[in-house]
């Protein structure tokens, strides 16, 4: 038996064994007293050991036993620990799985939902780099995501006017992602997108901005095809066209045929019926009024309306559209503040356009301005441009018309240029309106490189418009009729 290091009690007791063997052995080979006694002393003195190796044994023995059975208790701790450990781990990735299936699930219903949109959709990050975009705006333009992902959104989509032009909403899209407020263009036809294979389409536009707790990380258009929408206007507006010029015989009949009654021509007339006919007058009065309108809305839309630019005064222009209103402002007490700069230039421009820009947004402002409100005019020389067409002009003649009237509903903000359409509380101040004065102004701005827009914090609050007209004014262009 070989033994590496000292050796344990096992081993000492065998060695003291052999020892005790020698021992009995000598005893029984000695034959003197002496060499017996010796023997006899370290057998008792091995006895003695081996005794002591004993109980040590046992002792080692049993200390052995209890740190087993202690180990044995940690490792079965330790054994319950790691199946508990293992039963959470199991439990963790269950919950993580259905979490992982209730978020597929939940993706799977936005894919159909975007789908089964209707409209066109695109989102963009805050740098105007498309992210997504569903079928129907692959069906309309024939991009696909996996081409134009990482793309900027206005060098995929090329947007144009009605004659061709390219237009850039860069400045109305960094709008949307600074301000976080919605921008939205109407189905009047007046924006066109190029598709891929560069046909093009009439489109409704709407730009909203993606918030994130309080941050703008993004935005999401949304725009339709509205070719539909166009060609039915356009027959309408061919019926409209048709049903005035009809009506505007008939009706100058009537003015010419009640003003002789009112002037005596056919006789004195009594007090109660000189009331009547000026009821039939002024009543007759609103319905050219309409006649007019819808005129002036079918020559703009089918382009049929002449432009004849001369050098003209813009402030002289609106100085006299404010004193032909005076008594409309005198009659309801409001104070009316003028601002005119004094550079302004001349400007090539069609003077009865012009006035009519002009008469229509102070018309509403002393319309939708209660008694003793105050209204503000003004025209000033700008020299950044708000123009967004290729042949952008430096410096454009800003007109300003501004009131603390009643204002202009938030969520009806975006169809105020719509044709035909008033916002509810005009509605309810004044039953008699149109709803065509400023989608007039609009549509005729549109076509002579001009632009119309408007502020107005919410209802009661009054609204601020503004027009700008390019310094370099305004192109001719030959038509069949100018719009009265």
């Amino acid at each position: 038996m070989e033994f590496h290091g000292q050796p344990h009690a096992e081993g000492k007791l065998f060695l003291c064994g052999l020892v005790l063997l020698a021992l009995s052995f000598g005893y029984f080979r000695f034959n003197g007293e002496a060499e017996k006694s010796l023997v006899v002393i370290g057998l008792f003195a091995v006895g003695a050991i081996l005794l002591y190796l004993l109980e040590r044994t046992r002792r080692d023995s049993g200390f052995s036993e209890n740190t087993a059975r202690q180990r044995q208790v940690t490792l079965a701790t330790k054994i319950k620990e790691l199946e508990d450990s293992k039963t959470e781990t199991l439990k963790i990735i269950h919950d993580l799985q259905l979490a992982k299936a209730r978020l597929e699930e939940e993706k799977s219903k936005d894919e159909a939902m975007l789908a089964s949109l209707g409209e066109a959709l695109v989102v963009t990050d805050k740098a105007g780099k498309i992210r997504l975009v569903n079928q129907v705006f692959e069906q309309l333009l024939e991009w696909k995501l996996s081409e134009i992902t990482g793309k900027h959104v206005l060098d995929i989509i090329p947007i144009q006017d009605e004659k061709g032009g390219m237009i850039s909403l860069q400045k109305a899209f960094n709008l949307v992602l600074e301000t976080g407020k919605k921008i939205s263009v109407d189905a009047d036809g007046s924006y066109y997108y190029v598709k891929k294979n560069k046909a093009r389409f009439p489109v409704a536009i709407t730009v909203t901005p993606i918030m994130l707790g309080k941050q703008i990380v993004g935005a999401v258009q949304v725009f339709r095809d509205v070719t539909r929408e166009k060609e039915m206007d356009t027959a309408k507006t061919e019926f409209v066209s048709l049903a005035s010029h009809q009506l505007r015989t008939p009706l100058s009949t009537v003015n010419w045929y009640t003003e002789m009654l009112l002037d005596g021509d056919a006789g004195k007339i009594l007090k109660e019926q000189k009331q009547y006919l000026n009821e039939i007058y002024h009543a007759n009065q609103r319905m050219v009024e309409l006649v007019n309108a819808f005129l002036n809305v079918s020559r703009v839309e089918f382009g049929t309306f002449s432009v004849d630019p001369e050098p003209i005064n813009i402030v002289e222009i609106t100085q006299s559209v404010v004193a032909e209103m005076k008594p409309q402002i005198l009659q309801k007490q409001l104070k009316i503040r003028e601002d005119y700069e004094n550079n302004i230039p001349l400007v090539p421009a069609d003077p009865k356009l012009v006035r009519i820009i002009v008469q229509n947004l102070l018309t509403n402002s002393v319309k939708y301005t209660p008694n003793s409100g105050q209204i503000e005019v003004g025209v000033s020389l700008n020299r950044d441009s708000l123009v967004y067409h290729n042949k952008q002009p430096k410096r454009y003649i800003r007109i300003t018309v501004k009131d603390n009237g009643y204002g202009i509903p938030e969520e009806e903000q975006g169809k105020i240029f719509s044709k035909m359409y008033r916002a509810n509380n005009a509605k309810v101040k004044d039953a008699e309106g149109t709803g065509l004065g400023l989608y007039l102004v609009k549509a005729v701005l549109d076509r002579v490189g001009g632009m119309i827009w408007f502020e107005s914090p919410g209802e009661n609050q009054g609204t601020s418009f503004y027009v700008t007209i390019p310094v370099e004014g305004m192109q001719k262009k030959q038509g069949t009729r100018k719009l009265e």
